[in-house]
């Protein structure tokens, strides 16, 4: 499967990396993956690595993303969603999750530097 997950439970962070081509089922079953495991806690940051997909969501499935994060708000907690791409499509669909999202799901944010993504988790990680 070209999308994995690593919990790392010292860190309060949770890495979802994507390659190549990753279909919507995909990106569905690895994150029920992540809230199933029992590594996972609610307040975690989710660190979505996708500088090396090539496959981007239609806007009908961001808006499924979005449907799908307000149902899990609870189970997520205090969690932040940072979203790393390198393509410009990818950027421009990670920003319309996040305005989407607002107010309904967790925070969330896009990035081309996973640096900055990550320091930006770090601030709110319960690590």
């Amino acid at each position: 499967m070209p999308i994995l997950h690593e919990i790392d439970e010292a860190a309060g962070i949770v890495t979802v990396t994507g390659e190549g081509d990753v279909t919507h089922e995909e990106d569905l079953a690895c994150f029920s993956a992540v809230l199933g495991s029992p590594a996972y806690r609610p307040g975690m940051g989710l660190l979505l690595d996708y500088r090396t997909r090539k496959s981007v969501a239609t806007t009908e499935q961001v808006k499924e993303f979005v449907e799908a994060g307000a149902k899990l708000r609870e189970a997520l907690g205090d969690s932040r969603l940072a979203v790393v791409v390198s393509e410009e499509i990818a950027y421009g669909m990670s920003r319309m999750y996040s305005m989407l999202a607002e107010g309904d799901s967790i925070p969330s944010r896009s990035f081309r530097d996973i640096d900055e993504a990550m320091r930006w988790l770090e601030e709110a990680s319960p690590g």
